[in-house]
């Protein structure tokens, strides 16, 4: 072999040492996925604070609408007032029956 041919042989064989797959391939680093890792629990753990903030916030409404007699409970029916003479023969008149419910 010539001196050429060896030095083309020795080219030939870096190249195909940089293009050989190391096996890596896209995998990430150690180092970031660590760092990723920290960043989701750091904002997981904020919005944990906000969410527990706004339940108390909540509570607190509740109870003020509770205590304050603005709750979600049943209210008495308003109850009827019986109709005067005059809205009864006005009621009979345009009707031609008596009311429901009335004398």
């Amino acid at each position: 072999m010539t001196s050429e041919e060896k030095k083309a042989e020795n080219a030939i064989e870096k190249a195909e040492e940089a293009g050989k797959d190391s096996g890596d391939g896209d995998k990430p680093k150690a180092d970031s996925i660590v760092e990723r890792a920290n960043d989701v629990a750091e904002r997981m753990a904020k919005e944990n604070d906000r969410a527990e903030a706004n339940l108390k916030r909540q509570e607190e409404l509740m109870a003020r609408e509770t205590l304050g007699g603005k709750s979600d409970g049943k209210s008495q029916p308003e109850e009827k007032q019986p109709m005067t003479d005059k809205e009864y023969k006005d009621y009979f008149l345009k009707h031609g029956k008596p009311p429901e419910g009335e004398k």
